[in-house]
This record gives C-alpha cells, structure tokens and sequence, in this order.
C-alpha cells in the first residue's frame, strides 16, 4: 500500500516541525512508495531573473548583479517553500506560487555532497543558489525567503541541514555604540 502523507504547516498549531519531517526521513524513507510533503508559506520571495553563466560552476568569478532583476512577490501570491520525499533518498525543493506554478525546482540526494546548491541565513530569511542546465550551459539560479515567523524559518533551515544542505549562517551584526556629538561635559558655553 502507498502511504500518502500531506502535512501543511498551520499557524494556529506548530506540530510540523523539523524533527517530524526528520522521523518520516528516517523511519519511511527506505519505503520507494513513501510521499511526503512539507509545506511552509512565504511572507516574501524573491528571484534573481536574470541569467547568470556559470561554466566552471561556484568556481566561477562572481559578477556584479543588475539589482534590476530581482523580482519580489509578497504573501498575496500564495508563495510556498516546499520539502518533498520522492524516493529513497531523493529529495524536491520546490517553491511554489499557487498549486500549480513552479518558481524553483531542485533535486537533491541525500548523502551527496549536493554542491549544486549553496545557502546562507538570517532569521527569518532564506537565501538560496543552484546550479542548473539551460539548454546545454549551466546557470546559476538565485532566490531568497523571507519567512512569517522564527519558528517557520527555524523549521526549514533544520530540515534543510537535515538533509545535508549547508547553510551558512550570517549573524545580526552588534549594535554599534552611539556617539553624541554634544559634549554634555564640554563647560565652555560663552
């Protein structure tokens, strides 16, 4: 029998969290039948739409991007990040827009390497770049997350470091002293 399991995060109740995409990797995912979907909204997405050629893959030199290409959809266009079991040990990367309007479309086997997708964080955004063929040249594809909430971006990041995504974190940087420039000790007021 195939066991169909749909788990969209509700926000009214936080019971999808990472270890259960975790426990389901784990406990059915040597089950060739087994689907799993996880489901997260978006507040806002962003994609690079221009294109980038990368033949010698992240060892290619970076270019100045055209800060023109970015497009940005905010909630109103029903943006959702996605994790997919398709196999064992296959996992889809998915956002979506609605049900049926694919944005990013990654594949990824667990235990790989996966060095065909690069990410960095910082609560609650998600950026992401990929490697992917475009009629016979490679590409790099680039788009960023921003997530409704900690716990929602905290449920991804984990389920991504869960199968064997690196992320590499950005910390907010440190409040930098204010300096007044009215010397309140100055006693020179003539």
């Amino acid at each position: 029998s195939r066991l169909h399991l749909l788990s969209t995060y509700n926000l009214t109740t936080n019971t999808i969290l990472t270890l259960s995409f975790f426990f389901l990797l784990q406990r059915f995912g040597n089950n060739k039948n087994m689907t799993f979907n996880f489901s997260i909204p978006i507040k806002t997405y962003s994609k690079y739409e221009g294109t980038i050629v990368v033949p010698f893959g992240f060892n290619t030199p970076s270019i100045q991007l055209d800060n023109q290409k970015w497009r940005h959809f905010n909630r109103n266009y029903q943006i959702t990040f996605n994790l997919q079991i398709i196999q064992k040990n296959i996992i889809s990367i998915k956002t979506m827009m609605g049900e049926t309007t694919v944005l990013d479309d990654i594949t990824i086997t667990i235990g790989d390497q996966n060095d065909h997708i690069r990410c960095s964080s910082r609560c609650p955004s998600l950026s992401c770049k990929y490697l992917k063929q475009e009629n016979g040249i490679q590409v790099l594809k680039r788009f960023q997350l921003e997530f409704n909430n900690s716990i929602e971006f905290t449920s991804v990041k984990k389920s991504l470091q869960a199968i064997t995504i690196n992320i590499k974190e950005y910390h907010p940087t440190g409040t930098q002293p204010i300096f007044n420039n009215n010397n309140n000790n100055n006693n020179n007021n003539n």
